[in-house]
C-alpha cells in the first residue's frame, strides 16, 4: 500500500475518532457507541504503522495524527466514565427511593 494512501486510511481514522468524542461530549451515547462499533470494526484494517515506508514530512504527520486519535480516546474514555457514574448514582437513587416506596406501601 502506497504511503500516501495508508495516512490517508489514519487521517479518516482519526477524523472518525474525534466525531466519536464529539458526540460523547454532547451525552449523544447512541452516536458515540455506534461510531466506537465502526472505529473497533475498521481498526483492524488500517496498515500497521511498523510496516509503513515514510518520509519525515509523512512521519510527522502520522505522529500527528497517532497523537490526536490517542487524545481522543482518553477524553472520550474519561466523559464515559463521568457519565457511568451519573448513572450508577441515579440507579442507587432509585433503588432506595423503591425499597421506601415499597415499605411505605406494605405499611413498614
Amino acid at each position: 500500500m502506497p504511503a500516501s494512501e495508508a495516512l490517508a486510511l489514519w487521517q479518516a481514522f482519526a477524523v472518525q475518532a474525534e466525531a466519536a468524542r464529539q458526540a460523547a461530549e454532547r451525552e449523544d451515547w447512541t452516536q458515540a457507541l455506534a461510531l466506537g462499533a465502526q472505529l473497533a470494526a475498521a481498526q483492524p484494517r488500517l496498515p500497521r504503522v511498523e510496516t509503513l515506508v515514510l518520509d519525515d514530512s509523512q512521519q510527522a504527520t502520522l505522529r500527528l495524527t497517532l497523537t490526536a486519535i490517542q487524545a481522543n480516546i482518553e477524553q472520550s474514555r474519561i466523559l464515559m466514565a463521568g457519565e457511568r457514574a451519573t448513572l450508577a448514582e441515579e440507579m442507587h437513587h432509585l433503588r432506595t427511593s423503591s425499597r421506601v416506596l415499597d415499605a411505605y406501601s406494605k405499611g413498614v
